[in-house]
């Protein structure tokens, strides 16, 4: 027997495309230069059949950081069913998790680099990146917790620093990959900074764990 779509089920997986669509035309030419068009150009629809989901870019724009925020805390939880008690393994996991999504799921990807593009300033959309220095500051604050890290600088100002470090370092990149593999040379280096001890080891033991089940 068939089992036919509902309405409501088309329509999310309309939206899902939209979403998917307008990912790779921003990633391409950046929000300022795609316009809604072109992304339902992508699909073969018309501006008519994208402004009934979408009516504007913003609305878009507003989904896909939606979706980054959903993929960072699944990584997030991810991240804690393999190191429980999070710390720096957990960090050190959340940010492999988080690179691996990133490179896998191209809306993700989209609104990560949100941050970077000068046309979305003043749009009123909310940036990425608080939820991300919040994800890293609970971990970092673990890991003075548990004697990790030193009390100072603190946990907030730890994750301000190592994602505008982390982050930032997109901007002058050649290449589209995010830079969240816990074994490039930066992410041991900031950790360094911030008072850890040994940290290279502390990247193998967190790669070395089980991954997550899906």
């Amino acid at each position: 027997m068939l089992c036919r779509m509902t309405q409501a089920q088309r329509s999310a997986a309309t939206r899902k495309r939209l979403l998917k669509a307008a990912a790779d035309e921003m990633a391409e030419h950046g929000y300022g230069d795609s316009s809604l068009s072109a992304i339902g150009a992508r699909l073969g629809l018309s501006k008519g059949v994208l402004a009934y989901h979408y009516p504007t870019k913003r609305s878009l724009a507003i989904d896909l950081v939606a979706a980054l925020g959903a993929a960072l805390n699944e990584c997030d939880a991810q991240a804690r069913t393999v190191f429980p008690g999070g710390g720096l393994r957990g960090l050190l996991c959340f940010l492999h998790l988080s690179g691996q999504r990133l490179e896998a799921d191209p809306v993700a990807a989209a609104a990560f680099d949100f941050p970077l593009d000068k046309s979305l300033r003043d749009l009123g959309i909310d940036s990425p990146l608080p939820q991300w220095r919040e994800l890293v500051g609970v971990f970092l604050r673990e890991a003075q917790q548990q004697g990790e890290l030193p009390g100072e600088p603190g946990a907030e100002e730890g994750a301000r620093f190592l994602v505008a470090v982390v982050h930032g370092s997109r901007a002058g990149a050649e290449n589209t990959t995010p830079p969240l593999d816990p074994r490039l040379p930066l992410v041991p280096l900031v950790l360094r900074g911030l008072g850890a001890q040994d940290p290279e080891r502390l990247v193998d033991e967190a790669l070395a764990a089980p991954a997550p089940r899906a």
